[in-house]
């Protein structure tokens, strides 16, 4: 079966080229099972994993108007709970010089914005570092007519930062570091 790239939406995904709609389910499925989590714990369950997913879903198309977006999932602030990052792309959300990155908590079965920060491009990593107890993350930042750089988004105690084409390029050993959840 042809691999094909799907994004979660809210509507199915296309079938991969030369594939039918099944390959396409398939490979929906193969994805919910390998959300990256980096607490070291085992995937959650299908049915839970997809009832994570549609509950994304829900919000961000209620709360943040986005139909389109990709996520992934890392215990950012060491709590042993995954959070979740929800990298907007639709619903004006986006702009010439990239998305919204949004991080979420999910309590009891609902959502809430602990931060977002806006123009990002993938990929979105996760560094081995931290500030202020939670994970940094490195992000690509590009457009406008400023040349692109790889940027650290570290938590300030109460939010990453809302403008990263402020903040200076990181030198990444080799090009990259940390994990990506996001990619290109």
């Amino acid at each position: 079966m042809t691999l094909a790239l799907c994004m979660a939406t809210l509507a199915a995904c296309s079938p991969p080229p030369g594939g039918s709609a099944s390959d396409a389910v398939a490979v929906s499925q193969q994805q919910t099972r390998r959300d990256p989590v980096l607490t070291g714990s085992k995937t959650a369950a299908v049915g839970q994993a997809t009832a994570d997913r549609s509950a994304l879903a829900q919000f961000a198309r209620s709360e943040l108007q986005v139909e389109r977006f990709q996520s992934a999932r890392a215990d950012l602030d060491g709590d042993g709970v995954a959070e979740t990052l929800l990298y907007a792309q639709s619903g004006g959300w986006c702009g010439s010089g990239g998305c919204t990155l949004f991080v979420l908590q999910q309590e009891n079965g609902f959502y809430r914005t602990i931060s977002q920060t806006t123009i990002v491009r993938p990929p979105v990593r996760v560094l081995d570092s931290s500030s202020n107890g939670w994970r940094d993350l490195a992000v690509r930042v590009s457009g406008g007519g400023a040349a692109g750089k790889t940027v650290r988004l570290s938590h300030d105690g109460s939010a990453y930062p809302l403008n990263p084409s402020i903040l200076p390029a990181l030198s990444l050993p080799g090009g990259t570091a940390g994990q990506t959840l996001i990619a290109e």
